[in-house]
């Protein structure tokens, strides 16, 4: 719920409750959250505020999470159901789209699993088979006791999955080592991945990302890692590169170029190239793109001539041969191939240079997928362009589009009240600046001393926020967006 206390007073009271999370309900209309595209095949899914996940596309193998009368495809978006045997009160909280296959977390940290089954599920089997009905993931028996699932990202057939106690695991198919074991043997359990020996004490996992057959991770720290295929350079490293050894979980190196102090803050892995984000907002990519046919080293993306003067890099997204970004003022910039629309940018246009879409503005989240890009605008209306040929963009057609067109994703469904995740700023304790993942371009963040004073009122560039200047001590952190109520969490400063 909103706070409606006097600050000192409902500071002292998250002091003494250990700072748990503010409650809010949701708007009547239940805006979309976040979206995702498969990269190597042509399913989307979407998460609605209050908790409802909703899919479309191809749907051969069930990865839809229900039956369709086209067993093929369905070009309309629908609700999962929940699984029959799921908590009762839990609702879907993120997901992750496969090659065929599809990933949910629900709230009570439980991980569930639909669609083709090639030892992907993480319950032992590799039958080749699988369905619509969701099947939860077992929880690792070699597990600390009281876990969960955080956090899950998903390859063409692998997965690699964080839980609470900030350890991390994955299974699936390991031909390219992208499961990190530093084999080459399926994994159709899931396994835990050891904390890299040169890894700093006392850093902790924080975001995942997962291409076709490499995974990459970020560590509190903000160092890059990077294991699997390297045969592309996917990993931005010379280690193993064009050859098919798999390479084990190894650092990725500051890019050259790069400005001294600055570390990475988000990754998200395409097909067979990357995106980038550091500290001081400069955006690099790695990998084959179309755009880059002479070389596939790290290289920096330049900032284009047209954006609005002070905004920022704000969220990324990473398909087949091409890139998308958003910044901080909401609008919506493409490159790499575009010539089935993958880039919303008109007839056949290619871009090598981030170029701005000019349909619509005020976008909010964004997904690339394997020929086609998903959008949020800022009212929570999901928008698709590119490939449509099993209805994966959700407009009830299977003709591909050349511009952003509007979803038939519903907005006005029944909404129920949701207790929001409170903030997970890292690193805490912080010194000059801490991080706080996953916010809308709009977000504000405050931080309170204990006696209820405003030390800090700014919005974040790339979810980075400016503590220095402040004395070390305990802060109130409150989280405020568009259409939510304010979310708290505990801060130390040191």
């Amino acid at each position: 719920m909103p706070f409606r206390y006097p600050l000192p007073a409902l500071l002292t009271g998250l002091l003494l409750a250990g700072f748990a999370a503010a409650q809010a309900q949701t708007p009547a209309t239940s805006p979309y959250v976040a979206v995702d595209g498969a990269n190597s095949t042509f399913t989307s899914l979407a998460l609605r505020a209050d908790g409802s996940l909703w899919s479309w596309g191809d749907n051969r193998y069930g990865q839809l999470g229900y039956a369709t009368p086209n067993a093929a495809r369905n070009a309309v978006p629908a609700q999962v159901p929940p699984p029959a045997s799921a908590a009762a009160g839990t609702k879907w909280a993120s997901f992750a789209v496969g090659s065929n296959y599809a990933l949910a977390l629900r709230t009570d940290g439980s991980l569930w699993v639909w669609g083709l089954d090639f030892g992907n599920y993480g319950t032992g089997t590799t039958s080749s088979v699988g369905g619509p009905a969701p099947v939860r993931v077992p929880e690792p028996a070699t597990a600390a006791a009281g876990t969960t699932w955080t956090q899950v990202a998903v390859g063409n057939s692998h997965n690699v999955a964080l839980r609470s106690d900030g350890t991390l695991w994955a299974w699936g198919l390991n031909s390219s080592g992208e499961v990190g074991d530093g084999t080459t043997t399926r994994r159709p359990t899931p396994i835990r991945i050891p904390t890299p020996a040169t890894a700093a004490p006392g850093t902790t996992w924080t975001q995942l990302s997962c291409g076709a057959s490499y995974t990459l991770a970020l560590r509190s720290d903000g160092t890059l890692w990077g294991w699997g295929s390297n045969r592309f350079n996917e990993l931005s490293m010379p280690l193993n590169q064009g050859t098919d050894l798999p390479v084990p979980p190894t650092q990725v190196p500051a890019p050259a170029g790069a400005a001294p102090g600055t570390t990475w803050v988000r990754v998200v892995a395409g097909s067979s190239h990357s995106v980038a984000l550091r500290s001081d907002n400069t955006l690099w990519e790695w990998g084959p793109t179309p755009s880059t046919t002479t070389s596939r080293l790290v290289r920096p993306v330049p900032t284009p001539s047209g954006v609005a003067p002070g905004t920022q890099w704000t969220e990324l997204g990473a398909g087949y041969g091409f890139s998308a970004a958003l910044r901080s003022d909401g609008t919506l910039w493409g490159w790499g191939t575009s010539s089935i629309g993958q880039l919303g940018l008109g007839p056949a246009i290619s871009a090598i240079v981030p170029t701005q879409e000019v349909t619509y503005s005020q976008w909010a989240h964004l997904s690339g997928a394997s020929g086609y890009t998903l959008a949020i605008d800022q009212q929570g209306r999901v928008y698709g362009s590119g490939s449509n040929s099993f209805g994966e963009l959700g407009d009830g057609t299977t003709t591909d589009h050349l511009t952003f067109k509007p979803s038939l994703a519903p907005v006005l469904a029944a909404t129920a009240p949701r207790t929001l995740p409170a903030p997970q700023p890292w690193p805490n304790p912080a010194h000059d600046y801490l991080r706080v993942p996953n916010l809308a371009p709009a977000a504000t963040v405050r931080l309170h001393d204990t006696q209820g004073r405003l030390v800090r009122d700014t919005r974040p560039t790339a979810g980075q926020v400016d503590v220095r200047g402040l004395s070390p001590g305990l802060y109130l952190l409150t989280v405020q967006e568009p259409g939510q109520a304010s979310r708290a969490a505990r801060v130390v400063l040191e």
